[in-house]
């Protein structure tokens, strides 16, 4: 054992000397899983990272009301903003991607405001 993480363990991911841990919260109705020990621990979602030569945990993002499973956790290095696209909306067509980041085309806003008055 490296480090005990309370919660249902769902996937993990390593990069370097860190390991990235994603927890569920287990249903209360599940018939599969409500007799397991982790059962009341296993109150909520969460990603821990874990530095594996110490096993101390160097961060908790805990998921409070929004998410209550996560099934896999993935990494994606060198990424500064990454973006889920998809084609249902044409906001696709204003994404430029390149190795340096994603751009995003601006529309200009029209200009409501009346003409200014001629000074005299």
């Amino acid at each position: 054992d490296v480090c005990k993480v309370p919660g249902f363990l769902r996937g993990m991911a390593r990069l370097g000397d860190h390991l990235f841990i994603a927890t569920s919260k287990l249903r209360k109705n599940s018939s599969t899983f409500k007799h397991l020990d982790i059962a009341e621990k296993a109150d909520q979602a969460s990603i821990y990272i874990v530095h594996l030569p110490s096993g101390s945990i160097m961060g908790k993002l805990t998921y409070a009301i929004s998410v209550d499973e996560i099934y896999d956790i993935q990494l994606l290095p060198n990424t500064r903003r990454p973006n889920i696209i998809n084609t249902y909306k044409d906001v696709h067509h204003k994404a430029v991607h390149t190795p340096q980041g994603s751009f995003w085309a601006a529309e200009k806003k029209k200009d409501n405001a009346p003409p200014d008055k001629p000074k005299s």
